[in-house]
């Protein structure tokens, strides 16, 4: 894949969109797992100051990046992914453009997996 087109795919850090798959990456160097987005549930939280835990479901399995980008602007957000299989993956997305963009493909990915 050319560095142009990574560089314009909806992404943030640990979550990124690719053709018609949303996919988890926690570090660089580890490789990306496909989320199953059948039935899954998105939520975006917008904080100012600190970001405060994100709700994991008593039984779920939370996957999410190494660390959190620096803020830009002091607000901070996250981006969580309920799976229907009972994982949640996070997202850190480092702007407010970022977390609109990846927000928008995921549920577009989400409503036509139905």
């Amino acid at each position: 894949m050319g560095i142009w087109r990574r560089a314009f795919r909806p992404h943030c850090r640990g979550l990124f969109v690719e053709g018609d798959g949303l996919y988890a990456q926690r570090d660089a160097s580890d490789p990306p797992l496909p989320i199953p987005l059948t039935d899954a549930r998105i939520f975006l939280d917008i904080e100012v100051g600190s970001r405060r835990p994100v709700d994991i479901p008593e039984g779920a399995t939370c996957h999410r990046p190494a660390d959190p980008p620096p803020a830009k602007g002091g607000k901070l957000y996250t981006i969580a992914v309920h799976t229907a299989t009972h994982d949640v993956f996070i997202g850190y997305p480092s702007s407010g453009g970022q977390a609109r963009n990846i927000f928008r493909a995921i549920e577009k990915l989400v409503k036509s997996s139905r």
